[in-house]
């Protein structure tokens, strides 16, 4: 059995026991916000020892793959093309994915969304855990990724940074404008 690690991010997960059946493991990791399988022949040193750029490839294609209606996304020794198939996102679009992720956690109107950037890593933390899925959403890998993100969020309107309210914490809404944005994306993919 694998260590109670994300085999890409080597951060806390759940390790479900070996399948026999499908000859993998099955791993709930909220660093690539769900479940997925990984093949029992997949050097999984090979995938933790991606660069970071490549690991959040790798975690948005699973994150893709669930939206797609895939359940349980699974990966083995071909990650690699996989990988080099996925593109970056742009920066345009890691704005929309994490304000979309905030809208998700948030929906009504004048929710505050809280979280500290890079707390202790610890898999029941609702710090922890909604911090990793801000960088899974947002193909970032860093902390200074996510504030850039977001500073540029609330300097464009889109959100509202709430001062004092709960430190250490940050503390954000959406905006009217930021809720105008995501009905708008919304709309145009009906």
């Amino acid at each position: 059995m694998l260590a109670r690690r994300c085999p890409i991010w080597h951060t806390p997960a759940r390790v479900g026991e070996f399948l026999e059946g499908k000859d993998s493991y099955h791993i709930d990791s909220p660093r690539v916000n769900g479940y997925y399988d990984v093949f029992r022949s997949t050097s999984l040193d090979s995938v933790y020892n991606l660069k970071d750029s490549d690991k959040a490839l790798l975690t948005t294609w699973l994150i893709e793959q669930r939206s797609d209606g895939v359940t349980i996304p699974e990966f083995g020794t071909w990650f690699n093309t996989l990988i080099h198939e996925q593109e970056a996102m742009s920066d345009e679009q890691r704005y929309d994915h994490l304000l979309y992720y905030m809208k998700r956690c948030c929906p009504d109107i004048g929710d505050h969304f809280q979280f500290r950037v890079d707390p202790a890593p610890v898999f029941n933390c609702p710090d922890w855990i909604r911090y990793v899925e801000m960088l899974a959403f947002s193909q970032s890998w860093k902390p200074t990724q996510i504030e850039y993100l977001i500073d540029f969020l609330v300097d464009e309107g889109f959100l509202k940074r709430h001062h004092g309210i709960c430190p250490p914490r940050f503390c954000l809404s959406i905006t009217r404008k930021g809720n105008d944005v995501l009905s708008l994306s919304a709309r145009a993919s009906d």
